[in-house]
């Protein structure tokens, strides 16, 4: 690990292994839902990024989603939280499941919305890649340089 430091990187560690990037798994969840609210006709591709980007975007490029939990809940912390709000999600807001087989809607929204050409995918890349590096500027500055 200490070989990802020494080059910038701030390396994690797995308990034990399985299958699929931990990044990735819950990217999954999060793509499900957004597919989900897509095809119920909730939002639009547009809507549903701006709706990340400004809120789980921007909260998790400063935390993670265990520590947001811990912030939620005040000073008692991410117990108050999920006693108090989100304990009832699974009756409340039960997660959806998109249906797998009408991607294609979803996917021609997305082209339609954010294009497919070369000059597009060009513009979009630099522009995301410079929010992140700005992104990990600011995260640079506030945390300490060294970590356990």
């Amino acid at each position: 690990m200490g070989i990802y430091r020494e080059t910038g990187f701030d390396p994690s560690k797995l308990n034990k292994e399985i299958f699929g990037f931990v990044g990735n798994r819950i990217q999954k969840v999060i793509m499900w839902e957004a597919f989900y609210l897509l095809q119920q006709g909730v939002i639009d591709v547009e809507n549903l990024d701006r709706i990340i980007r400004n809120s789980l975007g921007l909260r998790y490029a400063a935390v993670g989603p265990l520590e947001a939990n811990r912030l939620g809940g005040g000073p008692e912390g991410a117990r108050k939280l999920i006693k108090g709000i989100a304990g009832g999600w699974d009756k409340t807001m039960p997660a959806g499941v998109p249906d797998m087989s009408r991607l294609d809607e979803i996917l021609d929204e997305i082209d339609a919305t954010f294009g497919t050409d070369a000059a597009s995918f060009q513009q979009r890349s630099e522009a995301r890649d410079e929010k992140m590096r700005g992104f990990l500027d600011v995260i640079a500055k506030v945390e300490p340089a060294s970590k356990p």
